[in-house]
């Protein structure tokens, strides 16, 4: 380059015109090259740029790329984490909900269920109390019968005719009640046998309806329900 400069500077005057021409020539293709090279550097570097840029754009291209997919994957996250969150919510109140009316329907049945055994508790006690009411009176009936009807009347000595007139005196009234001491009852054979065999199967009636009603009303009868089967032991006691 300094060889080029000198060679522009240079003072032509003493050269010949064939020598300045060519001077001039040397010049030219000097300042060609000089260019040429000054090119082909500005091509490189502009194609380095050019790269550069490329390269950048590229990279900015890709981050952005990798920004928005990690924004879409984490929107995608959140929405599925909102979704699942909702669904679970959703099938949390809807399980509470049916469980709630679960318990309220068991809760109701069991309630009827404590009603209608209480009622029926009441009823089979009112029923067992009047149907052993019946049998003591059928008892208290046949024993009635058995002394009013089934009995033979049997004496030491005959007993004196009341008199119709009205006659008689205060010892005759003492020898009456005198013979009415010796006056004895005594029942058949027959009437026996047939009151104590319709004793025997009232009894075993009454046994079995107790039983009975016992084994169908224990598992239902609470504490305040208690006094039906208490009055029922009373009365059969009494």
């Amino acid at each position: 380059m300094d060889q080029f400069n000198s060679m522009v500077g240079a003072d032509l005057s003493f050269m010949s015109a064939s020598l300045v021409e060519v001077h001039r020539q040397i010049i030219a293709s000097e300042v060609v090259w000089y260019l040429n090279n000054f090119i082909n550097q500005l091509s490189s570097t502009h194609a380095q740029m050019i790269e550069a840029a490329r390269q950048e754009a590229q990279r900015r291209a890709e981050e952005a790329a990798r920004q928005l997919a990690q924004q879409q994957a984490e929107e995608a996250a959140r929405q599925l984490a909102r979704q699942r969150a909702e669904e679970a919510a959703r099938l949390h109140a809807q399980q509470l909900a049916e469980q709630q009316a679960r318990e309220l329907q068991e809760r109701r049945a069991k309630e009827a269920a404590e009603v209608a055994a209480r009622q029926l508790a009441e009823q089979q006690a009112e029923a067992a109390a009047q149907a052993l009411i019946n049998q003591r009176a059928q008892e208290s009936a046949l024993r009635e019968a058995r002394l009013a009807t089934e009995l033979v009347a049997a004496t030491k000595e005959p007993i004196p005719q009341t008199r119709s007139d009205g006659s008689g005196g205060p010892e005759d009234d003492l020898a009456d009640s005198q013979a009415l001491r010796h006056l004895l009852f005594v029942p058949g054979p027959l009437a026996m046998a047939e009151v104590e065999r319709a004793t025997v199967v009232l009894k075993q009636r009454i046994d079995a309806a107790v039983a009975e009603y016992a084994s169908s009303i224990g598992p239902y009868l609470t504490t305040p329900s208690m006094s039906a089967s208490l009055a029922l032991e009373d009365l059969m006691a009494g």
